[in-house]
């Protein structure tokens, strides 16, 4: 992780992102597009998100946005002019550009779009986020940017028997490497366990 800011952030498939916060009493963390959060209200997103599924994944199942951007469309499309509504207000690409949330996109009006759009980018947000879009549709296509910068939350699911489960058992904090590898445990003082132990708990005597 890198200090950028006075935030961190991660590297998740070769792209960069904020880490907003992290809640290590149910082992979650709060992730925002670094490229995203420079773009203001209406950011250009450009990729998708992924990661290694082995020690990360949603908590729930995700709520997403879906962006078609590039758009160079037909006048006299059926579909597409009433899915018109859902045009983004702000210039963001060479072409119009389009945002959904999950109940406003239709396989069948994604597919006519992929006929004249670049390929669809899909964007996590929260809940309480999709709730807002939903019911505001000046913020959905002007605003969006706004509910991506408050992130998206991911659960990590690290290995029990490398000793972190005791450290955290003891009040300390797991230190990983980029690999994953366990470096250490570090407690409440702001050092690190002594010895090489993952158990910040005095020895008893």
């Amino acid at each position: 992780m890198d200090g950028v800011n006075q935030k961190a952030t991660i590297q998740l498939a070769g792209h960069e992102y904020t880490i907003q916060e992290i809640i290590y009493d149910n082992e979650t963390i709060v992730l925002a597009d670094s490229d995203a959060l420079r773009g203001g209200k209406c950011p250009r997103v450009r990729h998708n998100v992924s990661f290694d599924e082995a020690w990360l994944q949603y908590p729930t199942s995700p709520e997403n946005l879906t962006f078609l951007f590039d758009c160079n469309l037909p006048a006299a499309d059926p579909i597409i002019t009433t899915r018109g509504k859902n045009r983004i207000g702000c210039q963001v690409s060479s072409g119009s550009s389009f945002v959904f949330t999950p109940g406003q996109l239709d396989a069948s009006t994604e597919s006519e779009l992929a006929k004249y759009c670049a390929p669809a980018i899909v964007v996590p947000i929260d809940v309480i986020g999709m709730a807002e879009l939903e019911n505001n549709r000046t913020m959905l296509l002007d605003e969006y940017g706004v509910v991506i910068e408050k992130g998206f939350e991911l659960g990590w699911r690290l290995g029990k028997n490398d000793g972190c489960d005791l450290c955290q058992k003891s009040h300390g904090q797991c230190a990983y490497s980029q690999n994953k590898t366990l470096l250490g445990c570090l407690c409440s003082d702001g050092k690190m366990a002594v010895d090489n132990s993952t158990n910040c708990s005095p020895p008893r005597l």
